[in-house]
């Protein structure tokens, strides 16, 4: 595979083993994954969510960097500095049927103005 052609995600899982000096093999093992889990994933397989929670945890970073990384969400731009709670709410809230989420919605937005007039 030319590094020109790899994923953001590739890239990463490539340099954070290498900053840590482990194969692969080990930060899979080390991650709570299966042996040949980040060689899959360096190759192109797209981890699940739950696997980029085990990859964020152990290399130390936000869950929602590695599912960024992995395709599992898009984050808006103007949304960069949104803290990991809410960034997950986002995500959570993308994952529900569209009629169910614009109900869950309008309850949110009310729980936040009762919350702003009653501090």
């Amino acid at each position: 595979m030319d590094i020109f052609d790899m994923s953001d995600l590739s890239r990463w899982l490539l340099d954070e083993t290498e900053k840590r000096d482990l194969s692969m093999r080990q930060a899979s093992l080390q991650a709570g994954l299966d042996h040949g889990a980040v060689s899959r994933f360096v190759k192109g397989t797209v981890p699940s969510p739950e696997s980029c929670e085990r990859l964020a945890d152990f290399f130390n970073v936000p869950h929602m960097h590695v599912m960024e990384l992995a395709g599992h969400v898009h984050l808006p731009p103007s949304f960069p500095d949104l803290d990991e709670e809410s960034q997950a709410i986002l995500v959570l809230l993308g994952r529900v049927n569209s009629g169910k989420r614009e109900h869950l919605i309008r309850q949110i937005l009310t729980l936040i103005k009762l919350e702003l007039t009653n501090p």
